[in-house]
């Protein structure tokens, strides 16, 4: 697995942005990250060819942005309490899946939209930066 694209949000309200690397705080999440604090769900997880279905599809993009999108990422092979390791940050697996948006155009016409099923939430047991093309892996 490799990362593909890193984001962070600068506010609560405006999107995502594309990163070349972003620091990873134990216990906090994702520093200068507008969700970056809470005790869990402190990073988001995508694989690359789920982001690529979102985006083709239009679903829940204005709303969902994954901090890491991940070459390679199986979530169906992912399990919660797992831990991926990038460089020196530690994350741990909290959740897979994400509940959909009731507003969500996808979900009326076709049922959960594969966020429902690919998300992936951790949370940060090891700082450390994470840059663009480094390599995850299950330790």
């Amino acid at each position: 697995m490799r990362i593909n694209e890193l984001r962070k949000k600068l506010a609560k309200s405006v999107p995502a942005e594309k990163a070349e690397s972003i620091r990873l705080i134990a216990g906090f999440g994702i520093e200068g990250d507008a969700g970056a604090g809470k005790p869990t769900r402190q990073v988001s997880l995508l694989s690359m060819e789920a982001g690529a279905a979102r985006a083709r599809d239009g679903l829940c993009s204005p709303k969902f942005s994954p901090n890491l999108e991940i070459d390679g990422m199986e979530a169906s092979e992912l399990r919660v309490g797992e831990r991926l390791r990038m460089a020196d940050a530690v994350i741990e697996i909290e959740r897979i899946g994400k509940d959909c948006y009731p507003e969500c155009e996808a979900l009326q016409r076709e049922g959960p939209c594969v966020l429902a099923r690919e998300s992936v939430f951790a949370r940060v047991l090891e700082s450390g930066d994470v840059r663009t093309g480094q390599a995850v892996e299950k330790v």
